[in-house]
């Protein structure tokens, strides 16, 4: 594992983690919407 790899690899998951949050957030709203009343 080369330091070359682990940069890549960084930068793919921080182009994966705002697409989780967003994801996480619109399952956070659709359950409240349903559940938390």
């Amino acid at each position: 594992m080369t330091a070359q790899d682990s940069v890549s690899k960084f930068w793919k998951v921080m182009e994966i983690l705002p697409a989780l949050n967003f994801i996480q957030g619109r399952v956070g709203s659709i359950y409240y919407q349903n559940f938390g009343k």
